[in-house]
């Protein structure tokens, strides 16, 4: 269920805010993922300067530029073996080697999470607005770099791309893809048996060349340990970094109470009298946030968390964490 509202029924508890039209976003359009663009000018390069063991010291803000194919030309001595071209070898009848030159532009890809799960917050935003402010900031940002921008806008049952490319037509066309999304209008009749986050990383393999740099900005509710080998791949070509979203009340029940919840449609009851309901569902928390650690620290991914109540532009100005793996 879609948690548009939450309020206090009739008792002695204090009631829990939550964001409504009038008071914060459970929606965006595309004017305010554009205005965002003279926030992104404010932005200073957000790479951490950091080390892993995965990838040893950063010797640049630009890390990880991938190299491209320059032209093929006769071997000489000194060259690396490993970049002989055998084809053109066999076919000439004398030894070539390939010659590569770095990548002038990093391929930026953003990675948009906009399942079910992120049409919620009880203060602040809603975990999809925050999540498509913060792809914004970064992806003005890439623009102001001079980096290729790409990205994947992923729902319960949609998934739209848009393949990396240099200038602000493709800003303009992700921030597009975010803000028209269906899923802001749908609720209901959803196929909850999708798969959408293994879809999703699965896509992001095929299209991260090396040395890209990937962001996932998601809640991480269906990452499961099926889901690890495609991160794995990721995280070993490219600079893979998770924000992770998460409202208060995900994280801890409200204080013992009878409270009544709404997607606008329905109405659902739950009481949080029992202190054993509210230790097991905090440690469920624990526990998803744990294994997202756990993660993090195995394969070498940077992880920044945030909450709907904080501010996108100050989250990207923090120095990102990387897991020592």
């Amino acid at each position: 269920m879609i948690l548009s509202r939450v309020r206090k029924s009739v008792d002695h508890s204090r009631p829990v805010s939550f964001p409504e039209r009038g008071r914060g976003k459970v929606w965006i359009d595309i004017h305010d993922l554009i205005d965002l663009r003279h926030q992104a000018e404010l932005m200073q390069r957000f790479t951490p300067r950091l080390l892993s063991s995965r990838s040893g010291s950063y010797q640049s803000h630009r890390r990880g530029r991938g190299m491209e194919f320059d032209e093929v030309r006769p071997y000489s001595a000194g060259d690396d073996v490993r970049s002989i071209d055998w084809r053109v070898t066999a076919r000439s009848g004398k030894v070539h080697t390939k010659l590569y030159r770095e990548e002038r532009e990093r391929a930026v890809l953003l990675a948009v999470d906009l399942q079910q799960s992120m049409h919620f917050a009880t203060r602040g935003v809603f975990k999809s607005v925050l999540a498509a402010q913060l792809a914004a900031l970064m992806a003005w940002h890439a623009l102001k770099q001079g980096d290729r921008l790409g990205g994947m806008v992923f729902s319960d049952d949609e998934h739209l791309e848009v393949r990396p490319q240099s200038g602000r037509a493709a800003v303009l066309s992700f921030l597009f893809q975010i803000a028209n999304h269906g899923s802001w209008q749908r609720r209901d009749n959803v196929d909850h048996t999708a798969d959408g986050m293994s879809d999703l990383l699965m896509r992001l393999r095929r299209v991260a060349r090396p040395g890209s740099q990937v962001t996932l900005i998601s809640d991480f509710f269906d990452l499961k340990e099926s889901d690890f080998h495609h991160l794995r791949e990721l995280a070993r070509h490219s600079d893979l970094r998770f924000i992770s979203i998460y409202d208060r009340l995900e994280a801890k029940l409200p204080d013992p109470g009878n409270y009544m919840m709404t997607d606008g449609h329905k109405w659902l009851n739950f009481n949080t009298e029992s202190r054993q309901v509210r230790e097991q569902y905090h440690e469920r928390f624990v526990d998803r946030r744990s294994m997202l650690f756990e993660i993090c620290q195995r394969y070498g991914i940077s992880l920044t968390e945030a909450t709907t109540a904080d501010d996108p532009l100050e989250l990207l100005q923090k120095p990102w964490t990387i897991r020592k793996g």
